[in-house]
């Protein structure tokens, strides 16, 4: 069963912040659940063995699988001095924006 989900904020959308607050909420609580639900298909699809090929109905199933190697940076900065991971190093800027459900007042909802 298909959920649509109507999202209406886009560039030019007259909404004011509290609506595009709740709005972005809204999203993150829609795509955590589909993360989950695909997670679990994911991990339904491995159990079972798919390779890919495989046809549903409306779909064609491809697996891939990727090997590399990856920088064990806590094992880097133990075995080099400070002063060359700071040399070595480079300043990131990240923005991290969340929303977390408000709690329904008791007051709100008794009016």
């Amino acid at each position: 069963m298909a959920t649509v989900v109507s999202i209406t904020a886009r560039p030019g959308d007259k909404l004011s912040d509290s609506a595009l607050i709740d709005k972005f909420g809204e999203a993150k609580e829609h795509a955590g659940l589909l993360t989950k639900r695909l997670d679990d298909l994911k991990d339904e699809i491995k159990r079972r063995g798919l390779a890919g090929g495989e046809l549903g109905e409306s779909f064609e199933l491809t697996v891939s699988s990727t090997s590399y190697d990856q920088l064990d940076t806590k094992a880097v900065k133990a075995s080099m001095s400070a002063a060359w991971v700071a040399e070595h190093s480079r300043p990131v800027n990240r923005v991290s924006i969340s929303a977390k459900r408000r709690p329904v007042l008791a007051a709100a909802c008794s009016s």
